[in-house]
């Protein structure tokens, strides 16, 4: 019994552990407040805009009367950036070079300058890569940061400073109605879906199969093309209308796969703002490039070019009912909702309608997904071949983005499972573990590794991220750094989703994987994505079914792997695990408001599908259940359908 939750505990312990090491770590700037003492921060608004690396100085200052010196006075000041501290006229601290972490840590002895009368602490912070912070405290003095504390930039303008902590929200999110809002105003239409529905699936339902077991029930299969069809329709209908500028770094994008035409070869990260990415996506779209653009001229070749994401698209819907079917294969009704859900995945459709690698290197990672449920459905050790069919489809979704990485320790418990469940824990069994766990590497290695081992031998790094210094252009962004606050809260999401990343990672990803929370990063550009808001926003309440639904075949994966159907579900549990575990470490990491988006999980669309399939079986076991779960689900089929269909 205390097996089933060793996995969940490890998975928590790894938790606590990342958040101990990275606020432990001077080179991050994650914030923990404890005793009196807060860190502070001077006023500043929520800027969606990046900014380029530039020196900011925030003067800190308090004023405090002693009356009888102490006999011991030590002042702790701790920085994010370098500080230069006095006490009245006594400089007390300068940095004699430039900081080599983020944050730095003092203890001044301030006892030999402190006299009966009133005394001041001035602290400057110099920062180069967001807001100067400072948290400092004496305990004799009974001295602590705090919004009792003023700031200022030039010694005369003081104003109060802000504890850190504050929670602050974008403009923007106010300029659209409220989730609750947008949902009265279509009653009229989820109303009757919702009680038609019900009332079909509680009079004709029983136990899961229709009366009298009729043959005419849809079935996966039907739907799965109904769903591609949408997606075409889709396609063509929306090509020409969503704005250029629509997209995580679009333009960026195409000015990529314009060098690769132009140039005739790849650049190197520090060539531009997206030139940090692997090849692949802009090598293939090089040739359509050149071909649209001999044939249709360069405006319109723009629009055309997003044919391949939105075939990425609608191929992931082909590999959500492939997966379903390999793990239920006796169980329609399970394949048509999880196709349903994998097809009609809100962040798979917003970004698969512009420009940028996302959907490539989904479909690319997707496919090995759903090779290794393969193998799971049939119990059986994998063959030689397909362990070669694994490394291409990881090869080529990592030399797409380097994403994939994270599905190499999932899919290498995958294969240990089956070796040793099929052959026992043998010394055969461990040297065909090893030798498929070779084949499989060394595919994926010789498919991708040449352009990491170029990153090293030109940049000195085998990864270059788009903040990493060594890129074309150092910048920062809100909120630059990180507090407990945004890793322990959630709801702005189902409130004012719109740019709700900056409250809080489940904010983030909540919204970004259920509706267009980041609104395709047009904050830099008037206007805003051409989406119908309304059916967008109402969505992210019907999505809380789902998303319990998969939440459900998550815990199920990782606690009930001893059970027939439940063993199927560990291999996408630990994917969605692991992916969920490197977006957390990135968002203590590197303080920026967009670094949670669940985009970056696109690639476990097929799993998902599937996890969600095995929760809302579950929340269906009763006949009402079924009617609320079902119609529940209707609604939310129509506002995904209609969300990003432009009109």
């Amino acid at each position: 019994m205390a097996g089933r939750f060793l996995l969940p505990l490890l998975i928590v312990l790894a938790v606590v552990c990342m958040v101990g090491v990275v606020i432990n770590n001077p080179n991050t700037s994650f914030l923990v407040t404890w005793g009196g003492a807060r860190w502070i921060v001077a006023p500043h608004g929520v800027d969606l805009q990046p900014h380029k690396a530039g020196r900011l100085v925030s003067v800190f200052r308090t004023r405090f009367r002693v009356d009888t010196p102490p006999s011991e006075a030590i002042l702790h000041v701790n920085a994010v950036g370098a500080p230069v501290v006095w006490l009245d006229n006594h400089l007390l601290w300068r940095p004699g070079a430039p900081p080599k972490t983020v944050k730095t840590a003092l203890s001044l002895d301030i006892r030999p300058f402190l006299t009966p009368g009133l005394h001041e602490i001035h602290v400057q912070v110099d920062r180069t890569r967001g807001f100067p912070l400072l948290r400092a405290f004496c305990d004799s003095l009974k001295l602590a940061t705090g919004e009792n504390w003023e700031v200022g930039h030039d010694g005369r303008n003081w104003t109060k400073a802000w504890d850190a902590g504050r929670d602050l929200s974008a403009e923007i999110s106010s300029k659209f109605p409220t989730v609750d809002k947008a949902l009265l105003s279509l009653w009229w239409v989820f109303l009757p879906v919702f009680l038609i529905v019900f009332l079909l699936a509680v009079v004709f339902y029983r136990d899961g199969k229709l009366d009298g077991d009729r043959p005419h029930r849809p079935v996966a299969s039907l739907i799965r093309w109904l769903i591609i069809a949408f997606w075409g329709v889709l396609a063509v209908n929306n090509m020409g209308k969503i704005p250029l500028y629509v997209g995580m770094d679009a333009i960026q994008h195409y000015q990529y796969i314009e060098y690769v035409w132009e140039n005739r070869s790849i650049p190197i990260a520090t060539e531009g703002w997206q030139m940090f990415q692997p090849p692949l996506f802009y090598v293939l779209s090089a040739p359509l490039f050149g071909l649209l653009k001999s044939l249709v001229g360069p405006a319109n070749t723009a629009f055309l070019l997003r044919a391949t994401n939105l075939l990425c698209g609608l191929l992931l819907v082909e590999l959500c009912y492939r997966a379903l079917r390999y793990v239920y294969p006796d169980r329609d009704d399970l394949q048509s909702m999880g196709t349903i859900l994998g097809g009609l995945l809100p962040m798979n459709i917003y970004i698969s309608q512009v420009v940028g690698n996302e959907p490539m290197a989904a479909l690319f990672a997707g496919t090995a997904v759903v090779i290794c449920l393969r193998w799971f459905s049939t119990g059986t050790v994998p063959s030689k071949s397909a362990a070669v069919l694994l490394g291409l489809a990881v090869g080529l979704s990592v030399l797409t983005k380097p994403t994939a990485l994270l599905l190499v320790p999932a899919i290498f418990l995958c294969m240990a499972y089956l070796v040793f469940t099929c052959h026992g824990r043998t010394r055969e069994s461990a040297a065909t573990l090893a030798q498929h766990t070779a084949i499989f590497v060394g595919v994926a290695a010789l498919v991708s590794g040449w352009y990491y081992v170029r990153n090293y031998m030109l940049m000195g790094h085998f990864f270059v991220g788009g903040w990493d210094p060594s890129g074309s252009t150092v910048w920062w962004q809100y909120p630059s750094y990180r507090t407990l606050h945004q890793i322990t809260t959630f709801g702005e999401s189902l409130s004012r989703p719109m740019y709700s990343a900056v409250h809080g990672i489940w904010d983030s990803l909540f919204s970004t994987f259920w509706a267009d929370g980041g609104l395709s990063s047009v904050c830099a550009y008037k206007g805003r994505p051409p989406w119908n808001y309304d059916l967008m926003l109402s969505m992210l309440w019907f999505s809380l079914l789902p998303a319990a639904g998969i939440a459900i075949g998550i815990i199920s994966g990782l606690t009930g792997t001893g059970e027939p159907m439940r063993s199927k579900l560990f291999f996408p549990a630990v994917c969605v695990v692991t992916y969920l575990l490197a977006v957390f470490y990135l968002f203590l990491v590197l303080p920026i408001y967009s670094t949670a988006k669940a985009t970056y999980t696109m690639g476990l669309t097929p799993c998902y599908a599937v996890l969600g399939a095995a929760g809302l079986n579950v929340l269906m076991r009763g006949r009402i259940s079924r009617g609320i779960v079902l119609g529940l689900f209707a609604c939310w089929i129509i506002c995904a359908c209609g969300a990003f269909f432009v009109v």
